[in-house]
């Protein structure tokens, strides 16, 4: 059965159930149900086409919403959302293997606390997990936020970072969602994914998923220690995976401690904060998709891990170039207020750390 025929039948199911409404209410519906075509096949007519039904009958729908009873409000929240969260809300590598078929179709749902969540589809290739999903709720925004959940292995609790994912918002009601994870082990190539999600937003609740992943090949890793130092401060490219739905770099950079103490804040400080341009070895940048970083202090030094997650490569280039800036923030005490007027510098090139970082 084709995907136009299932949400037919799925409308169909739905609309058909016993529910409390108004009779000038069921009339339109029952009106409506004569317009789907059966499941039986049938011959087409010329002028009436699958999907034009399938479509034209939810818009009808959700044009209606406004005017009918809470039965039937709560069917129209049920109508799946049409179309690919990677497509719509994916950055570009993820739209690339979309479109390649690449991804895996979860399309479960869970209903907690006044927020029904559905997980769409998910992508792993040794260098990125990401998950799509779809939020509903009527509550108000305030309470929406970020999904706080543990992850499971074939059953196993894993340990990861994760540096947010993009979005957008469909409606008052429905915001469309990327997130990726980023597991501290490497994965199987097939496991089964658990996602235990216990807080979205400020809203404590349960909602469970459970679904078969399997990787996707073509990742190349390489492991290196190429490195540049100037004065106090090396920065080091540990690591590139190049990836069919990204680039990613690991950087380290180690210079000396600056973060101020209570006492030194309370005074006003000066913090140098280094951020990276990627380009090929033909200069040409490749564009950034996100990016987090950890530091820790270590013997007296600061040590920032930073990951970098840039857009696929379409071939492999014989280097990468790894632009270093530099910017400073500062702060200084207002004595009126007795708050902080925080200022930050442009960044500014550092030459002496730039990168060239082969891959062989």
């Amino acid at each position: 059965m084709s995907e136009n025929k299932q949400l037919d039948e799925w409308i169909r199911t739905w609309l058909s159930q016993d529910t409390d409404m108004p009779d000038s209410v069921r009339s339109v519906i029952d009106q409506t149900l004569t317009f789907l075509p059966d499941a039986k096949p049938r011959k087409k007519r010329i002028w009436l086409r699958n999907t034009g039904i399938a479509v034209g009958t939810a818009a009808i729908l959700f044009f209606g919403a406004g005017f009918l009873s809470p039965a039937v409000a709560q069917v129209l929240q049920h109508i799946p959302f049409i179309g690919s969260v990677f497509e719509q809300a994916g950055d570009q590598g993820l739209q690339q293997v979309k479109r390649q078929g690449q991804t895996v179709t979860a399309d479960q749902t869970a209903t907690d606390k006044g927020f029904s969540l559905t997980i769409s589809e998910a992508f792993y290739d040794g260098s990125r997990l990401s998950i799509g999903y779809i939020l509903r709720s009527s509550r108000s925004k305030s309470d929406w936020g970020a999904l706080d959940m543990d992850v499971y292995v074939d059953g196993k609790k894993i340990a990861f970072s994760s540096n947010g994912g993009s979005g957008q918002v469909a409606d008052d009601q429905t915001e469309i969602l990327v997130t990726d994870i980023h597991p501290e082990t490497p994965l199987p190539d097939r496991f089964t994914l658990t996602l235990d999600v216990h807080k979205i937003g400020q809203v404590e609740g349960s909602w469970k998923f459970s679904f078969p992943v399997t990787k996707m090949h073509g990742s190349q890793t390489y492991t290196m220690t190429a490195s540049r130092t100037y004065k106090d401060i090396k920065l080091t490219a540990k690591e590139v995976t190049l990836a069919p739905s990204s680039t990613r770099i690991v950087l380290q950079l180690v210079k000396p401690h600056e973060f101020p103490t209570p006492e030194n804040a309370a005074r006003g400080y000066a913090i140098q904060e280094y951020s990276y341009e990627i380009q090929d070895d033909k200069g040409n940048p490749i564009q950034m998709m996100s990016g987090s970083s950890e530091g820790t202090v270590k013997e007296g030094k600061e040590v920032h891990n930073t990951v970098i997650t840039a857009a696929p490569l379409l071939s492999r280039p014989k280097f990468l170039q790894i632009q270093t800036f530099v910017s400073v923030r500062t702060a200084r005490p207002i004595p009126e207020s007795g708050k902080m007027e925080q200022t930050q510098t442009n960044p500014v090139p550092v030459k002496e750390l730039e990168l060239i970082v082969p891959l062989k």
